[in-house]
Order: C-alpha cells, then structure tokens, then sequence
C-alpha cells in the first residue's frame, strides 16, 4: 500500500551491454491499419499508441517472457539499436527522433538540457491525443512537481526509482510513497497504473498515448525478484559462448585487454546476477500481460499499437567485462524492438531500426507531423518489406566512463561509431579502431580494423562515420557506400582441353554474390558458378569472370589458356545385313588426340539413331546411302559414307505332287511344283518302300500290293526345300480262279 516515505535515490550507476540477435524472415503487411473496422467508441478514429520501455533490457532476454512474445506478435525486428547505451541519452533520443549530439542530452546528467516541446509527447498532444507517462523519465529528474511539456497524465517515479520498494511516484504534481508491502513492488504498481489509465481512456472520444517504463531489471541484485518468482530461475545457467571471458583479448582495445579473465567465483556472480534480472523480467511480462487483457476487456486491442523495447543493453561478461553497458559492443546496443497491432503481420524484420526511429514512426501511426529536425526515420515501410535499406547506417555515441562507475570494468574512452545490420565500426578518442562482421563474427571476437582485407568495408564505414558524426536531419540518412565484390577464377584442364572452371572463391566483402557470368572467348558462355567447358580449337584462349553483388556492383577477373589445334577424327562405318534388317558398327573409328563424344547414324531411309552400334530394319528391299558422322570431345566432325543393298526374305518353294497307278506299277508327277521368289532347282521323292528318286517326273514298280507313304520334297534356287507327303496304294491285277475240270 502507498505510504509516506523520505527515501529519494540518489543511484546513478552505468552499466553496459548488448546482445547480437541475427536476421531470420520478414513479414508482409497486409493493411497498416485497418480504418473501416476500427471500433466506433472514439470519435477520433487514429489508433491508441502505447509504448512499453524498459530499463536495461538485452535483445536476447525477450526468451525468457513468454507472454509478451505471444501476446505481441507483431513485427520483431532482429537488427534493433540504440543510438547511445545510456539511459537518459536514450530516453531523449526515443521521445525526439534525434541523436545525442541534436538533443543535446549526452550524458545522464544532462536531461535538464532536454527541450520538452520537441518530444512525440508534445506533439500528439497538440494533435488531439491524451498523453499518459507511467515510470522512469529522464535521470535527473527527481520529485520535481512540474510536468514537462506535452503530458496530460504524468505519474513519473520521482525518488528511490531503481527500488522495488520504498519509492515514490509524482502523481500529476502529488507526490504518492510506496511502502514494503507485495502489493508495492513496483513494476506491479506500474501496470496497475496502466491498466487504469487504459480504462478511463477507454470512454474518451480521444485517441491515448501510454509511455509505461518500468526501471525493472535494472540493478539486478539483491531482494528485488516479486516473491511469487524468487526461485524461478534458482537453478538458472549463464549460457556458455566464446565472447565470455574472451581468451585472447589482444585485438581490443587496451583498456579491454587490461581486463583480466573472469574467475569461476565471479562467473558465480554474473549468474546469481543475471538470474535476478530475469526473475524481475518476469513482472514485466505480467505488466504486458495485463496491458494486453485491459485493452481487450476495453474492446480496444483492434485499434491500438503496442510498441515494446528497452533503453539499452547490459553486458554480463562479454569480453571480460562483467557488468554495465555504454560500450560498444553489441550486448550494449542491441535491443528488443517489437510492433505490434492492427494489420501487422507476425514475423521478423532484418532491416537496420535505432531508437531515433520511433518518435517518426509512432508520428507515421498516428498521422502527424514533427514539425523540428527528425534524424530518424519512421519504420513503417519496412513493415511491409524484407529490407527497405540494406546498406542503412545508424550512429553511436560512446561517453567516456571517466568516473570509472562502470560495474567495475575500468575506464574506457570516448568514440562515435556506425552499425549496419552486417557490420559495426567504432573509432575511440584513444585513436583506436575497432570493426566487426555480424555475419562471420557474430561474437565480435575477430576485429578487423586495420586489416588489409577488410580495408575497403573500413574506409566504407569511415566515410558514413564523418557524415553522421554532423548530421542533422535529413542528412542522417547514410547508406554506406557498397563495397564492390572480388571476381576469382580458376581452371584446370585436361590433356583434351576439356576444362573445369570454379568461380565460387568470389567474395563480396558487404553482402553477397548475386550472379556470375562467364565467356568462354569463342562463342560460348555460361552463368554456372563452376562450368565445365571444352574448347574446340587451338591458340590463346582468353576466359573473363564477371560477377555482380546483390546490389548490382560488379567486378572482372581474366584468364589465359594456351590450347592446341585439333586433330579431325576419322569415321569408319560398318554394316552386316540379313534380308531387310541391318546391323552397323563405327568400332573402326578413330581420334588420334582426343576421344569420341558422339555417333549418328542416317539409315537413308528417313531414320537415324545416335549410338556408337546400330541396328536398323529397313521397310522394303533396295540400296540406300548410309552415313555415320563422328564427334570427338573437341566437337571435331567426320562424315563416312556406304551403299547397302537389302532384300526381301526368302520365299520357300511349293510342292506339288501328282501320282496314278495301275497294278503295282505307278507314275510320280512333280513338274507342277513352284517357287513363288525362284524356281524349283530340285525334287527329292520317297516312294516309301525305300527306293528314291531325283527327277521330276519317275515311274514305280512297288514289289507287291499295300499301302506305302510316299512323300515329294522339292528345293528352291537357294536350298530351301518343300515336303509334300503322301500315302500310295497298290493291288496285284485280278484273275479269275480256274474252271474245275
């Protein structure tokens, strides 16, 4: 319950962090906002806008709040910055839409330099919206009673507000304390504020925007989980990566190698730390959980934008450095970033977003116009696209931690980076440089400045560094430069000049290759990454690779081979052919320098095949021209031609037998017998009774009278016989008997 209490915070602790979250699909978006099914309770029909900021939060802690990802499936952006890891900078350049070095608030001392009537606030107010601020303001804050400019609601933590209890809230000039109670603890009290807000919104003819900022989980350390999730994450493990406690520092900077590796009693630490920010992470996700509920119970979920980041990052022993944020690397600059509400399809987006972005595009939603110098630039036509500016740069500022308040990891110096969704670039008042390959390098364990293969990539982010470093405006948008991509070609080749080509060691040093072209210097080409290619004849060959990056810079490498003439192979045809069907052969030719690819047959008859042996069935007797055409591997020709004769099959003879007998005597006819393709060149008879005879025409004694099976074969001009059979019966004449005496 609130309750008097003097306690004022005067904690100013830094820290530092970031977390590197890599790109993995896009959404599309079917409507940004669905005007004619919007609900009917505001006169005003613009959408509610509601942004949930939180303190401290790293990019890969979203994991662990399960209902904000499932109650908020909007566009999660997975390349989201922080134009400067510190709070109040970061604050001021969310509410502005402008870097530090614009806003003039570069430090968390700073925030009384804040100009209030450039803020989104202001703004939507002065369009009609009623403005409510929940939580953490700018450092430096205090109980100070007046409200800044543009707020109607204003209940800001005022005093002990990185407390989870015993802190106070400036409720619209009232000051309201907290006490130790479990319905005090703060980020609970905070969506309790929320909700209410909500409800009496609910009945405005007016359109609302809500900044809810819990400080949670910022100092995460001691008795500052709820109790209902003090043992949730107990038994919790730091995830093992090779950025922890990096093993070999000696490509960082030299206040970074003067760190010394983490001891298993402080990697303790950094756990039992980490497991406490996350169990306070745990209320959060209930503050968006009962966000979410109210604006449905409110039938208002259909008509609002829920917006859900977190000032900057936190390191946790990355690199050696234990705790904190304000560097560079990317566990300090990496945020959540989610978008979520009407016509928002759910999915990832890769293209670059910093925090200067959201004043313009929460603007874009609510359909008003920031009327001061805006670096950023509003986000939403990347919800409707896989990547609207893949080359974009964003800038960094880095304070130097002279103060050496860090988390205890030593003073670092001061510098100005660029962040690109592949690479960051940060130059430091030390003189010192520092580049990373997101894409390779993900850890940042490899620093790349200084090398000769990334000094194009170097000099590329260099020049869009001097142009954010003064930028104002509309000036801040700085794509940098595209680095061409680097064409290599190899070959080797055969003894037959047959050569395999490989262009797939080409590299684009920013992005990727997008296509590759050869030409071959005769006539030939080929878009393969790796063709294989035979050149036909001899003398210098030149080749030339082209390759084009997918931004449509290209880049040429050449090469020279040094062939000989080709040796024309000789074809030899042969054939063998029984009546109409024909078999052929081209065994008998030749190359003298090479080998034979192909073989194609003309039968002459309108047919051809194409094999090595053939064999072909003509449709009717005659001679046709037979050609064989050979190719050897250097498409070298050779013609054979033949003449073949092919006849129709042999028809056998016909036998024709005609016999007549009187008594035992009987006469063989076989003269009628015929050759339908000849003639009958022979006759064969079988008189059964075991005599023969070879002529056509023959008379028979049989020795005495029966039946005998008397059979003709006759032979045709070429052999092939005929049989004929048949059965012979023969009597002795007839006598009468004799007259008896």
């Amino acid at each position: 319950m609130p309750k008097q209490d003097s306690l004022v915070s005067n904690s100013k602790q830094r820290f530092m962090r970031r977390s590197f979250v890599a790109a993995m699909a896009v959404v599309t978006l079917s409507a940004l906002l669905a005007v004619g099914e919007r609900p009917t309770a505001h006169a005003d029909p613009r959408p509610n806008i509601v942004v949930i900021e939180i303190d401290d939060m790293r990019a890969d802690e979203l994991q662990y709040l399960p209902k904000t990802m499932a109650l908020l499936p909007g566009a999660h952006f997975t390349n989201s910055v922080v134009s400067a890891s510190l709070c109040c900078p970061s604050r001021a350049t969310f509410l502005s839409g402008q870097y530090a070095m614009n806003h003039k608030v570069t430090d968390n001392s700073m925030g009384a330099h804040f100009n209030t009537s450039h803020t989104i606030a202001a703004q939507l107010h002065a369009s009609g919206y009623n403005t409510t601020m929940i939580g953490k303001y700018l450092n430096g804050y205090g109980c100070a009673k007046q409200t800044p400019q543009g707020w109607d609601n204003w209940q800001a933590l005022c005093s002990n507000i990185y407390g989870m209890y015993k802190y106070s809230i400036m409720d619209n000039g009232n000051q309201t304390y907290y006490g130790t109670n479990p319905e005090d603890y703060q980020t609970d009290v905070l969506a309790s504020r929320a909700s209410t807000t909500i409800e009496n919104a609910a009945s405005s003819g007016n359109p609302f925007f809500m900044w809810v900022t819990p400080t949670a989980p910022h100092g995460g350390t001691g008795k500052r989980v709820a109790p209902k999730y003090a043992t949730t994450f107990k038994t919790w493990k730091l995830p093992s990566k090779a950025s922890f406690s990096e093993a070999n520092v000696t490509d960082k900077p030299a206040w970074v190698q003067q760190l010394k590796p983490i001891t298993v009693s402080q990697r303790s630490s950094i756990t039992k730390a980490e497991a406490v920010r996350l169990g306070m992470l745990q209320s959060v996700d209930d503050l968006v959980e009962k966000t979410v509920n109210t604006l449905q119970a409110k039938n208002l979920m259909d008509n609002t934008i829920i917006v859900f980041t977190s000032d900057n990052g936190f390191m946790r022993g990355e690199h050696r450095i234990k705790s904190g944020k304000e560097v560079s690397y990317a566990e300090s600059v990496d945020v959540p970033l989610i978008i979520s509400g009407p016509g928002i399809q759910p999915g990832y987006i890769s293209a670059m977003a910093v925090n200067a972005d959201l004043a313009p595009t929460i603007a874009d939603f609510a359909g008003v116009t920031l009327p001061w110098t805006v670096d950023g630039r509003s986000l939403v036509p990347a919800l409707g696209a896989l990547d609207p500016w893949p080359k974009r740069a964003v800038l960094h500022s880095i304070i130097g931690d002279f103060t050496n308040d860090g988390g205890g990891i030593g003073k670092h110096p001061s510098g100005t980076g660029v962040t690109t969704e592949r690479f960051a670039y940060f130059e430091y008042s030390t003189g010192e440089h520092e580049l990373y390959d997101h894409t390779l390098d993900p850890l940042e364990l490899n620093n790349q400045a200084g090398q000769p293969s990334s000094s194009a990539i170097e000099n590329s982010m260099q020049e869009a560094l001097a142009l954010l470093a003064v930028c104002a405006g509309a000036s801040c948008q700085v794509d940098v430069g595209n680095v061409s991509p680097t064409a290599v070609a190899s070959v080797q080749c055969d003894a037959y000049f047959t050569c395999q080509f490989d262009g797939s060691k080409s590299v684009d040093a920013d992005g990727a290759i997008a296509s590759w072209a050869w030409d071959f210097g005769d006539g030939v080409s080929s878009s393969e990454i790796s063709p294989l290619h035979t050149f036909e004849t001899g003398g210098v060959q030149t080749i030339t690779l082209s390759v084009e990056d997918d931004l449509g810079a290209a880049a040429s490498r050449s090469l020279i081979i040094l062939s000989s003439a080709n040796s024309i192979p000789v074809a030899v045809g042969a054939f063998d052919c029984v009546d109409l069907t024909c078999s052929f052969s081209s065994d008998a030719s030749t190359d003298a320098d090479g080998y034979l690819t192909s073989f194609r047959w003309t039968f002459g008859d309108g047919k051809s095949a194409n094999l090595a042996s053939a064999s072909h069935a003509y449709p009717s007797a005659g001679t046709f021209n037979v050609a064989l055409t050979v190719t050897d591997n250097r498409r070298g020709t050779d013609k054979w031609i033949g003449s073949i004769t092919v006849t129709l099959p042999n028809a056998p003879p016909i036998a024709t037998m005609s016999v007549s007998c009187v008594d035992l005597l009987c006469s063989f006819d076989g003269t009628l017998s015929t050759d339908p393709d000849g003639v009958v060149s022979q006759w064969s008879w079988d008189f059964g009774d075991g005599i023969t005879s070879g002529v056509n025409l023959v008379e028979h004694l049989y020795p005495g009278p029966g039946v005998y099976a008397a059979s003709l074969i006759v032979y045709d001009d070429l052999g092939v016989p005929s049989l004929i059979p048949g059965m012979i019966e023969v009597s002795v004449p007839y006598s009468p008997a004799p007259a008896s005496l």
